[in-house]
């Protein structure tokens, strides 16, 4: 279920007591360019929520658009992609805090 087992393991519907990290962990890419995945599991006290923290690489945009305009981010989990932003796409809870 979800994006797939965990460890420790958290049964179905249950709350996950402490943070539990994915056994294959997922990809992440913007604009095909892979991004470091730093941490991907459920997040504890919650049920079924997953978070997955990314170091986001460095992206070419075309002059005068934006992240949101040109930046195409996608999730591999298990072999399967879900295009999670991009033209026509609406995000799913995509959030991208900027650092240095």
């Amino acid at each position: 279920m979800g994006l797939g087992p965990v460890t420790p393991d958290v049964p179905a519907g249950q709350v996950a007591a402490q943070a539990s990290t994915l056994l294959t962990p997922p990809q992440v890419f913007f604009n095909n360019v892979p991004a470091n995945v730093t941490y991907a599991g459920l997040v504890a006290g919650t049920v079924g929520l997953y978070q997955i923290n990314v170091v986001v690489p460095k992206v070419l945009m075309p002059t005068g658009q934006t992240f949101n305009d040109s930046v195409i981010v996608n999730l591999q989990v298990n072999g399967v992609s879900v295009p999670l932003q991009g033209p026509g796409i609406l995000p799913q809870f995509l959030t991208l805090p900027v650092g240095q």
